[in-house]
């Protein structure tokens, strides 16, 4: 299936400013040491301590130009490298703007690595970002119970993202599950997806089939929920078929970046 790409650079990065601006200011007032529900073993420090690091690991390419994937940190060492409480959203603020300084300053005809197919290296790592930062902003909404929304059109993006792009990494997934065929359709942007999973694969198809379960909803609800950040009784998501189908990817779909 080809990508949507509907949104451009400038859109991706306006997002992510827009994210991480509200991601400091919710986590001044909520204590470091609240637990994710989302993120299970995760407290919110370790949240930012991990997007400072993501933010920073995507803007090493954008402004070096590096061909080669950098050596990765384990998440322990993310970890145990954070700042001191008092530092740690002054840090995370200010890695967020340098990402977003190198993405409004570098070249659209940038060359440096990449991990997912993109119309250019910059579009990727803005798309990338762009997704990233959202998903976490719902992570740290999650500790007071409400993840709010994200515009259509970026909402129906990260799906096709996770889909088109995350979905079809074998290495990533982490559990076996029977042949079964999930819809997903949104009631904006009249964007639907057919997903095939089969043993340890998952797979977008291009032509039509019967569904074994269909999900729709809104675009931003169905991000959190295929992100397994929401779940269909905590918003308006109506399933239809069998129930089984998403259960199986919950457990199958697992994403690391």
């Amino acid at each position: 299936m080809t990508p949507l790409h509907r949104l451009d650079v400038a859109a991706f990065t306006n997002a992510i400013s827009q994210d991480s601006i509200a991601i400091a200011r919710l986590a001044a007032h909520t204590p470091l040491e609240s637990d994710i529900p989302t993120c299970p073993g995760w407290k919110v420090r370790h949240l930012l301590s991990h997007l400072t690091y993501v933010h920073s690991w995507a803007a090493a390419y954008i402004t070096t130009g590096r061909t080669s994937q950098l050596p990765e940190l384990k998440e322990e060492e993310i970890f145990l490298a954070m700042p001191e409480d008092t530092e740690l959203i002054p840090a995370f603020a200010a890695g967020a703007a340098a990402l977003v300084d190198a993405l409004r300053n570098a070249p659209d005809n940038i060359s440096c690595w990449t991990f997912l197919d993109a119309p250019t290296p910059l579009h990727f790592w803005a798309r990338r970002q762009c997704h990233e930062t959202a998903v976490h902003r719902g992570d740290l909404e999650a500790v007071a119970g409400t993840i709010c929304s994200i515009p259509p059109a970026q909402a129906c993006d990260g799906i096709d993202e996770l889909l088109a792009g995350f979905a079809g990494r074998r290495e990533r997934l982490t559990a076996t599950a029977p042949a079964a065929v999930l819809a997903v359709s949104t009631d904006e942007e009249h964007q639907a997806w057919l997903i095939q999973l089969e043993g340890r694969r998952i797979s977008v198809l291009d032509t039509m089939r019967a569904a074994d379960c269909t999900i729709s909803g809104s675009a931003s609800d169905l991000f959190f929920l295929l992100w397994n950040r929401l779940a269909p009784d905590n918003c308006a998501v109506v399933v239809q078929g069998d129930p089984r189908v998403l259960d199986q990817w919950k457990s199958t779909m697992r994403v690391h970046w």
